[in-house]
């Protein structure tokens, strides 16, 4: 009895679990060009929202059907993450695998509101010595669903010059 409760939570937490030391999402993986994204996205039934700029160089998207969202700068992938519905438990969870990879991580907590509803947002970065920011973030607004997002970007970079 007990081998059918937990079974199926323990196979929802390893699906759900992505590697503290990845950098990438659904496959899309930074340093990917456009055109490898692009077919990556058309194989996975994706569709990318219009462009995003923010800069010279950055523009971002998000890929519709339940994709990451992904930032490029110039033809090269340089931010990949992903937000989903989650739980608290799924997010102690993900940050005490990732806290026991990569070692103690930088916190960032904000309120914010918007349209009168507030934001909520607790953050844990690792700044990586391989040039790779990891993030996980447990965010909510307003009486919505509490998300768990999950992101990687490069540090250095000419798009992000200064950017941490």
């Amino acid at each position: 009895m007990l081998k059918a409760i937990f079974f199926p939570a323990f196979l929802a937490v390893a699906v759900l679990s992505i590697p503290a030391t990845a950098n990438d999402v659904d496959g899309f993986r930074l340093g990917m060009s456009m055109q490898q994204a692009s077919q990556l996205a058309l194989e996975k039934g994706y569709k990318f929202s219009n462009p995003i700029k923010s800069g010279q160089n950055w523009t971002s998207y998000v890929l519709f059907k339940d994709g990451p969202n992904v930032s490029f700068c110039g033809n090269v992938l340089s931010s990949v993450g992903r937000s989903s519905d989650s739980n608290l438990h799924e997010f102690a969870n993900s940050l005490a695998q990732w806290t026991a990879s990569l070692g103690e991580p930088e916190l960032e907590a904000s309120q914010k509101y918007a349209s009168g509803s507030p934001l909520s947002t607790i953050g844990y970065k690792w700044l990586g010595q391989d040039n790779v920011r990891r993030q996980i973030s447990f965010w909510q607004y307003g009486s919505q669903s509490p998300q768990m997002s999950l992101s990687y970007g490069y540090i250095k970079h000419p798009c992000n010059e200064g950017a941490r």
